[in-house]
């Protein structure tokens, strides 16, 4: 199990470097991306639990799209979304 912990968050962890090498990415909305917690993946998407509302709505409307780059730059077909 932890090892499948490990895997989530070092996915995790990827995504956030290429958020933050992404020049649309603001340092204000990169924090919030860092307050998520990757929580596993199940098929296709990556789950990602948020402690409050502001966060998930910053993260789905304002982060989506360069979630989504994120994750393609990483070259897995394993994982292509996101769910918060």
């Amino acid at each position: 199990m932890a090892e499948g912990t490990d895997k989530v968050e070092l996915l995790w962890n990827a995504v956030l470097a290429n958020l933050a090498a992404d020049h649309h990415v603001t340092p204000h909305l990169l924090g919030f991306a860092e307050n998520a917690t990757p929580k596993g993946v199940l098929g296709d998407t990556l789950y990602l639990e948020v402690r409050e509302e502001l966060t998930r709505k910053k993260l789905e409307l304002n982060l989506r799209i360069s979630i989504l780059d994120a994750l393609a730059k990483l070259h897995t077909d394993e994982v292509t979304n996101f769910a918060v």
